[in-house]
């Protein structure tokens, strides 16, 4: 009876403390709701556009269509003009991801030609003009196809020579000079090979191209000369290209 009373007491002792002790709240956390899988995706943003921008020099032949203009001058007993020149141009591009805008100008050296009857013949063109093109990436080779527009110019220079020991002024008293320059408005078609060094910020190639004549005129010093040959000055003109680059 007394273990009873025993136990029954310290049952109530224990109950006792235990409801004597404050209670603590027990915290739960709770696991948010994860977002799904295209919600958690982060796209990359594009690299920033950028424009590069080089010098390209080119040096080459260009090879004119003079045809009717030396037939005149044979039929006169003149020296022709020789339709082969050396080609020597440039020019600034700018490349905007895989678009080419190349302004250039040339300039093409002809050779002096002097024949029996004491007349020298002289030549000597120039062009400028603008291109548009676009970049095929071919891995070793950039392939840029372009066309555009050009401004060419060929100046022709044709003197009757004095005799030797001619008194200067009776060289000039009897000077003879017919100086014509033709002057056309070409488009240009062409395509340059392009290739890339380790870094990017050379290009060494080749560049052709051919012209079509969209309007031509001659004149003789300020006066405009008609009937007249009609010319193809600008051609086909092929080169070597280096390009050089340098970006934003």
């Amino acid at each position: 009876m007394n273990s009873r009373r025993t136990v029954g007491a310290c049952t109530l002792l224990v109950l006792l403390t235990l409801l004597s002790r404050p209670l603590v709240a027990q915290s739960f956390t709770f696991a948010q709701p994860t977002k799904s899988t295209a919600e958690n995706l982060t796209f990359s943003q594009p690299a920033e556009n950028t424009v590069d921008y080089g010098l390209n020099l080119l040096i080459g032949g260009q090879f004119s269509d003079l045809k009717e203009l030396n037939a005149i001058l044979k039929e006169d007993g003149i020296s022709e003009v020789n339709p082969n020149s050396i080609l020597i141009g440039g020019g600034i591009n700018f490349i905007y991801r895989n678009h080419f805008m190349h302004f250039k100008g040339n300039a093409a050296l002809n050779e002096r030609r002097e024949d029996s009857n004491g007349m020298r013949t002289k030549a000597h063109g120039f062009g400028a003009g603008i291109n548009y093109g676009y970049k095929f990436d071919l891995g070793s080779v950039y392939l840029v196809p372009y066309a555009g527009l050009s401004r060419d110019a060929l100046l022709i220079e044709i003197q009757d020579l004095p005799a030797s020991h001619t008194p200067i002024r009776n060289q000039i008293s009897n000077r003879n000079i017919s100086k014509l320059h033709n002057e056309v408005l070409a488009a240009s078609v062409g395509l340059r090979a392009l290739i890339p060094n380790d870094w990017e910020t050379m290009l060494t190639g080749i560049d052709f191209s051919y012209q079509v004549p969209l309007k031509s005129s001659w004149f003789n010093g300020d006066f405009t000369t008609t009937p007249a040959p009609k010319i193809n000055v600008g051609g086909f003109k092929a080169g070597i290209e280096i390009l050089l680059l340098k970006g934003n």
